[in-house]
């Protein structure tokens, strides 16, 4: 579909999807740029996307050396997806074409039915964030992290003749290379970490260093059995495959920070990586060299209570401990007139030249009474 007049002046792209089949359906959008017809040198694809993401925050699969933004949706489900996509880049061209493949973008051999329908699609333009999503609001927990010491672990290689571990170039790091690894082998690199089951969460930053993108599935493991519960790639969150960690592909050259949330009533007590090797339906061999490096285990600060908490009972309503010290004004330094004095009264004859200060309703009139009294 042509969508020049529409998307040249944006770089977001819209859409409301709803599978009506009964078969979870793959979707994938391609948005191509001018010279996708003469498509320059050593670039694979034409496709400008550069991510995309669910309205709940969720992150999808973008491959940025093939093309392409993925969405699998269940059976009777929908979901709004927006597709970020480069409208400046030189060697593509601005973006002119809109390419939708239903199921047909698998990679196997297989007949599909469905149906599917598209709506609210619509091109816009998204500002540079500012920051926002990174000033979390008062109040939310705060994350305890542990840096893990590499050198003190132990990589097992399920595979001795596909991946080659050894120190990395850099402190605290390691590098894996490799030459035979066959996309659907499941082979991988393995550590055995103890610390794992006190803490909820494993980071760690992946660098490609090789000449082609590689599909890394990250797995934590509680007795041989898969813990993962949520993932992130470089701070979003995204979406996981069923009986599968997180599935990340990273572009040559390129890194990522990959962070994976586990749980269960079984301590996690084991992290994989499966390196070009977990594809089903990928026979290919594989080659390549990654770097993996800032491991670190992430729990939430436990037994903090709110500021303030504490402080509070020690800490009393103003004049609430000095009242008991500074008694009512006038109780004892100011007695009430005539309270105190009505003792001093001891006899009439003793009070009546003082008695303007007797009590009574009369107390200033009387003085005025003696006088006349007396003349």
């Amino acid at each position: 579909t042509g969508i020049a007049s529409m998307a040249g002046e944006h770089n977001t792209f819209a859409v409301k999807l709803k599978n009506n089949g009964t078969e979870t359906v793959q979707v994938r959008f391609d948005i191509l740029g001018a010279n996708k017809d003469q498509l320059p040198a050593g670039l694979q694809t034409a496709a400008v996307n550069l991510s995309a993401v669910k309205a709940d925050g969720t992150q999808l699969r973008t491959d940025t050396e093939w093309g392409g933004s993925f969405i699998d949706l269940a059976a009777g489900k929908e979901a709004v997806v927006f597709i970020t996509y480069n409208n400046a880049d030189a060697a593509r061209g601005a973006a002119t074409t809109l390419d939708v493949f239903f199921d047909s973008s698998r990679g196997d051999a297989n007949t599909y039915s469905g149906s599917v329908t598209l709506s609210e699609m619509m091109f816009f333009t998204v500002e540079t964030s500012s920051g926002e999503e990174e000033q979390p609001g008062e109040g939310e927990t705060e994350i305890v992290e542990t840096v893990l010491d590499i050198e003190e672990l132990t990589f097992n290689n399920s595979e001795a003749n596909y991946y080659t571990v050894s120190p990395g170039a850099e402190a605290n790091s390691i590098n894996v290379t490799y030459a035979e690894a066959v996309g659907n082998s499941y082979a991988n690199v393995s550590a055995n970490i103890v610390a794992l089951a006190q803490n909820s969460a494993f980071s760690v930053k992946v660098v490609n260093n090789g000449e082609a993108e590689v599909t890394l599935r990250l797995d934590v493991m509680a007795a041989g059995s898969l813990c993962v519960t949520s993932a992130k790639v470089n701070g979003k969150a995204i979406e996981l495959n069923a009986n599968e960690g997180a599935v990340v592909k990273i572009a040559a050259k390129g890194e990522a920070v990959i962070e994976v949330a586990y749980g269960g009533e079984v301590p996690a007590d084991q992290v994989l990586f499966m390196i070009d090797s977990c594809v089903w339906n990928d026979e290919t061999v594989h080659s390549g060299d990654v770097t993996f490096s800032e491991m670190k285990l992430l729990a939430e600060k436990a037994e903090q209570p709110g500021e303030g908490e504490t402080e509070q009972p020690e800490q009393p309503g103003e004049g609430e401990t000095e009242q008991p010290e500074q008694p009512g004004e006038g109780e004892t330094e100011q007695p009430g007139e005539g309270e105190t004095e009505q003792p001093e009264q001891g006899s009439e004859e003793a009070g009546q030249p003082e008695q303007s200060e007797q009590p009574g309703e009369d107390e200033t009139e009387q003085p005025e009474a003696d006088a006349g009294a007396a003349a």
